[in-house]
C-alpha cells in the first residue's frame, strides 16, 4: 500500500474510491452518492487537480482517500481537510493517519497555511480520535444536513501549523 497525490490521470481510480465512501458512509460527507455519481468525467478530472489530494491505494486497487480546499478569511489562507474516508476492508492498517499526515507534511512545506481545519460527526469516535492525534482540538460544535439527508451534529477541529 501507497499513498499518492491525486493526479488527473488517475481520475477514474478517485471517483471509484469517492463514491465508495458516499455510498458505505454517506454520515460522514456534506454530500450524497446520488449528487456525486452524476458528475461528468470533466468534474472528476477537474476535482483530481489538486496537489493537496492523496489517495491510498494498493496495486491498482484504491483503499481510501483525502483532500484539501483552501478559503480566505480576512487575508489569512486556511486548508480545509476533506472527503477523508478509508474502505472498510482497509481499516485498522493505518492508512488514516498516512493520508492526514501526507496533507499535513505538504501543508508545511509551504509558508502560506498557519491552520487546518475539518468538520467531523460527532458519533465518528474514530476519526476524531485520530484528528485529536495530530494536534487538532475541538473549537467549536454545528449541525448540518450529511450525504445521509439527516441533521448530525459535527466537531469543528482546528490545527495550528
Amino acid at each position: 500500500m501507497k499513498i499518492i497525490g491525486i493526479t488527473p490521470d488517475l481520475w477514474e481510480k478517485y471517483k471509484e474510491i469517492r463514491l465508495k465512501g458516499l455510498k458505505e458512509d454517506p454520515h460522514a460527507f456534506g454530500r450524497s452518492y446520488d449528487e456525486e455519481v452524476i458528475f461528468p468525467k470533466e468534474k472528476w478530472i477537474e476535482r483530481s487537480n489538486n496537489p493537496y489530494n492523496f489517495m491510498a491505494i494498493e496495486g491498482d486497487v484504491p483503499l481510501g482517500t483525502a483532500g484539501v480546499y483552501f478559503v480566505d478569511e480576512a487575508g489569512e489562507k486556511i486548508a480545509n481537510i476533506v472527503g477523508v474516508f478509508v474502505a472498510k476492508e482497509a481499516r485498522g492498517k493505518n492508512i488514516g493517519s498516512k493520508l492526514i499526515s501526507s496533507i499535513l507534511n505538504k501543508l508545511r512545506q509551504g509558508e502560506e497555511f498557519k491552520k487546518v481545519r475539518l468538520n467531523v460527526n460527532k458519533d465518528q469516535e474514530v476519526a476524531i480520535g485520530l484528528y485529536q492525534k495530530f494536534g487538532f482540538e475541538v473549537v467549536g460544535e454545528e449541525t448540518g444536513k450529511l450525504g445521509d439527508g439527516q441533521e448530525h451534529a459535527e466537531y469543528l477541529m482546528e490545527l495550528i501549523l
